[in-house]
């Protein structure tokens, strides 16, 4: 779901996009308007899977990359920052 069909609340799920990097963080609070968001950052935890490299490139690439699979948990002692709402990338956690 995307910012401008998004009406956030209290702990739901942002993505904060930078660059090639991406970094989950939930809602702890909203602007009276909607447009800022304070966000903490979530431990993010891969789930074990075995990547498979094919020869190539400078040191070969990962073929099953997009077979990546994480779980999140809250971070009570994560990073906080704010963010306009229309910046962010989200999912309704309830």
């Amino acid at each position: 779901m995307s910012a401008p069909d998004w009406n956030p609340i209290v702990g739901d799920w942002a993505i904060v996009f930078h660059c090639s990097d991406r970094t989950a963080y939930t809602v702890i609070r909203v602007s009276p308007s909607s447009k800022i968001l304070y966000l903490q950052a979530d431990v993010a935890t891969l789930d074990q899977r075995k990547p498979f490299f094919e020869a190539g490139g400078f040191a070969g690439q990962c073929v099953n990359s997009h077979e990546q699979r994480y779980t999140y948990q809250a971070n009570f002692d994560g990073r906080c920052l704010s963010r306009q709402s229309s910046q962010l990338v989200t999912n309704h956690q309830g």
